[in-house]
């Protein structure tokens, strides 16, 4: 498995995955968890979406395939859920 820096794994998770919003911008966190990486991706109104082609892209920068993914929301407005949050953690292991 190769250790990027945080900086570097945030910009290629930026660049991985903002091909799919035109301008909707969306939040990353990234951490070092033990021998591995914890990435989290919040967005207001919908998930970031993941594919294929973008989990392949993290599977060869990180040199594993052990890449897994969870999801939590929160709702916001009742009638226009402004100030939601949905959030997409991917967690990278060698």
């Amino acid at each position: 498995m190769n250790y990027p820096t945080l900086n570097e794994v945030e910009a290629l998770v930026r660049s991985a995955f903002e091909g799919d919003y035109d301008g909707d911008d969306f939040d990353i966190e990234v951490r070092r968890d033990g021998d591995g990486y914890v990435i989290e991706m919040t967005k207001m109104y919908s998930y970031v979406r993941l594919n294929l082609s973008s989990l392949l892209t993290l599977a060869n920068f990180f040199g594993t395939m052990n890449v897994n993914d969870s999801r939590y929301h929160s709702n916001g407005c009742e009638t226009c859920d402004y100030g939601s949050s949905y959030k997409v953690t991917l967690t990278v292991q060698p």
